[in-house]
């Protein structure tokens, strides 16, 4: 999933809502609650980004198994996490 080119729903411009959940996993906390909370409020035209420090298996099997479609990418230290729906 992270070798993949981008698909061709995705443009940058889309990008509604962005969060990092970096900043909630180094402090100890998990963030799965509220990017499953957050991505209920985009659109169907709309990207929900959100960057983890490693590939976020469970949060996209989640989110897959609900009908979103999603791509991640690495860039640098972190992982793009895109979720649309």
């Amino acid at each position: 999933m992270l070798s993949i080119p981008a698909p061709d729903w995705f443009l940058e411009e889309r990008i509604k809502l962005r969060f990092n959940a970096s900043e909630v996993l180094e402090s100890g906390n998990v963030p799965m609650a509220r990017i499953l909370e957050e991505v209920k409020s985009i659109s169907q035209e709309e990207i929900y980004l959100f960057t983890t420090p490693f590939f976020p298996a469970p949060i996209i099997e989640i989110l897959s198994n609900r009908g979103y479609n999603i791509w991640s990418r690495r860039k640098e230290n972190i992982v793009e996490t895109y979720v649309t729906k």
